[in-house]
């Protein structure tokens, strides 16, 4: 469980990067307002993930 919580914990930074970057160069403030609305979803996804990764590991031993 806790690799499949590493995946998608990756995959998250990995949307960040690349939505941080689109709202470098939108093509116009839609684009920028889409692409903020998107990263504001993914706001505190990442720590969630890794808070139940946390709460996981003990049962693991």
């Amino acid at each position: 469980m806790s690799t499949c919580l590493l995946g998608a914990r990756n995959r998250i930074k990995q949307a960040e990067a690349v939505l941080n970057q689109w709202a470098e160069n939108p093509r116009d403030d839609y684009e920028r307002t889409l692409i903020m609305a998107v990263m504001t979803l993914l706001e505190g996804v990442g720590d969630s993930i890794q808070q139940a990764e946390t709460k996981l590991e003990p049962s693991k031993q």
